[in-house]
C-alpha cells in the first residue's frame, strides 16, 4: 500500500483533506412490503447494483428486509427513486 493510503486511513485530518466525502461509505436497511418471492428481491438486487456507487445490495424475501451499502455518485434519493420506479418503495427504515 502507498504511503498516501496509509495517511488517509490513519490520519485525523481526511476532513481537511477534503477526502471525507469521497471514502465515506453509507448504508440502511429497511423494509419494502412488496416483496413477495425470489422474482422481487432478483429484480431489486439487479436494479440497484446496476447504478454507479452501489457497493452491495442484499434483500430477504422472508422478512422482506433489505439492505444497501453505497458511495458517491449514489445517494439515498436516487435509490429511493429506482425502487419507487420499480414498484419496491421502501416503507420503514430499520435501525441498524
Amino acid at each position: 500500500m502507498s504511503p498516501f493510503w496509509d495517511k488517509i486511513q490513519t490520519s485525523q485530518n481526511v476532513y481537511s483533506l477534503g477526502l471525507y466525502e469521497e471514502f465515506h461509505m453509507q448504508s440502511k436497511t429497511f423494509v419494502v412490503p412488496n416483496i413477495g418471492c425470489d422474482g422481487c428481491v432478483k429484480t431489486i438486487v439487479n436494479e440497484l447494483s446496476q447504478k454507479q456507487g452501489i457497493l452491495s445490495v442484499k434483500a430477504d424475501k422472508d422478512s422482506k428486509v433489505v439492505s444497501v451499502e453505497w458511495d458517491a455518485p449514489a445517494t439515498w434519493d436516487s435509490i429511493t427513486e429506482t425502487l419507487k420506479e420499480i414498484d419496491y418503495a421502501p416503507e420503514q427504515e430499520l435501525m441498524p
